[in-house]
């Protein structure tokens, strides 16, 4: 064995485990192999597949107002990170599901508060204010992790601490509004103030019909 080798390479472009007998592993070991494994596996998909709709994943709006849905099919896409949006089966989302950006966020988390007040005009509490928005919407999806299954780590001094023991993969759905001055995506017709036909639909959100 060299003992007099550098620790790390000048030309180093990953490290990984070595295993050997009666090699004392952690946690952090554990970390290493997974991270190298995915990261490898995420570079090769930018390089070779790059980013975009792999198959699948059609988009379908269904119902009105706040009884309305977005369905997508089973599919697969890739982010510009290499991240997999992989969807097995077929999944709706309401408005509670969809992450809200800009003012659309604002707009709707002041909405929420103020159901919740208590009503001076002979309104019933909770009910959502009367307000609408009219206007051009992006909607993206994303690759997301979501913890669950709460373990208490086995410690021998009985003092461990409760930790999540999976990681699930998900795809999330956001919406972003767009102004009347921007650039629209990929050719997209139609203007953000005027009574021209929304292209998609529209989807009853807290204060907002985008």
């Amino acid at each position: 064995m060299d003992d007099h080798k550098p620790s790390h390479h000048k030309a180093a472009s990953g490290k990984r485990n070595r295993w050997f007998k009666d090699k004392f592993v952690t946690a952090s070991d554990f970390s290493l192999e997974q991270r190298y494994m995915i990261e490898r596996r995420r570079m090769l998909n930018r390089a070779i597949a790059g980013w975009g709709m792999v198959y699948g994943m059609d988009l379908s709006l269904h119902g009105e107002g706040s009884d309305a849905r977005l369905d997508l099919t089973p599919g697969l896409a890739l982010d510009r990170h290499g991240r997999e949006l992989y969807l097995p089966h077929g999944v709706s989302y309401t408005e509670q599901d969809l992450i809200l950006l800009g003012h659309l966020h604002e707009r709707a988390q002041a909405i929420r508060e103020a159901s919740h007040q208590t009503p001076l005009d002979g309104k019933h509490e909770g009910e959502r204010p009367k307000e609408s928005y009219r206007g051009l919407a992006l909607l993206c999806a994303h690759y997301g992790e979501h913890e669950l299954d709460m373990v208490r780590s086995n410690r021998t001094c009985e003092c461990g601490e409760n930790e999540y023991n999976h990681l699930e993969e998900v795809v999330q759905l956001s919406l972003a509004p767009l102004n009347r001055n921007e650039a629209l995506p990929w050719g997209i017709q139609g203007c953000a103030d005027c009574d021209c036909e929304a292209p998609f639909g529209t989807l009853d959100l807290p204060g907002y019909k985008a």
